[in-house]
């Protein structure tokens, strides 16, 4: 299964978390593409997601909102996890930073200070398996 793991991050956390997760995902037999939501022109061919964006002053970066609302029937109509990182716990429910809700797998919420602490294991939802 192809997987689109992507995401905006202002530092650079957010990248290393979605380079963490594809790498879970293929450790899982998957395939998984690391892409930059901005950089993201065609998601059709995907058949899941993994869309995750920092999260400042309860909102996320505006390049992955603009991807989910682009997106939103693709996504709605694929396995689709979400995930959201910034300086300190940003476990918020994501709907009101995103500014639009669609079906999901599942959400992750990951603290990020000056030395991000990515998640000690993340594991594939098993509707990706």
């Amino acid at each position: 299964m192809l997987t689109l793991v992507t995401y905006a991050s202002r530092h650079g956390s957010t990248r290393g978390i979605a380079e963490r997760i594809a790498e879970r995902l293929r450790a899982h037999g998957l395939d998984a593409d690391v892409r930059p939501a901005a950089e993201v022109r065609d998601a059709s061919r995907y058949e899941a997601f993994v869309v995750g964006a920092a999260a400042y002053m309860f909102h996320w970066l505006k390049d992955a909102t603009t991807f989910v609302k682009r997106n939103r029937a693709l996504l709605a109509e694929r396995p689709t996890w979400l995930f959201s990182s910034g300086p300190g716990s940003y476990y918020w429910p994501i709907w009101p930073m995103l500014g639009t809700a669609i079906p999901v797998i599942g959400l992750l919420a990951a603290r990020v200070g000056p030395a991000p602490a990515l998640p000690r294991r993340v594991d594939p939802p098993s509707d990706l398996r």
